[in-house]
């Protein structure tokens, strides 16, 4: 195994870094820090990246598809905690989805 392997980290759009950084910290449990027009939130080896936009379009058809056996405890807790949007999901070894 690779000591440091490579890794893709999505590039979100966001109407608002400070709301965006709030919910992920308050509602998520992920820290993170803003720098700028940019914002990165880290939670274990998950790590998100938002860039600023005024363009709602922009936000709106954004996503990012979170994958691994860590997902249904993720879940759960989101659920616990009253997350908006938090649909039931729907597990299939080696991938997770969420239904609506």
């Amino acid at each position: 195994m690779t000591p440091d392997p490579a890794r893709c980290i999505p590039i979100l759009a966001s109407l608002d870094l400070a709301e965006t950084l709030e919910f992920y910290r308050d509602q998520l449990g992920f820290k993170g820090e803003s720098h700028g027009d940019y914002a990165i939130v880290k939670r274990q080896a998950m790590e998100l990246h938002f860039w600023l936009t005024t363009r709602r379009v922009d936000a709106e058809h954004t996503a990012c598809t979170i994958r691994g056996g860590q997902v249904p405890a993720l879940h759960a807790e989101f659920a616990a905690r009253g997350v908006p949007a938090c649909h039931p999901s729907r597990c299939a070894p080696g991938a997770c989805t969420n239904s609506t």
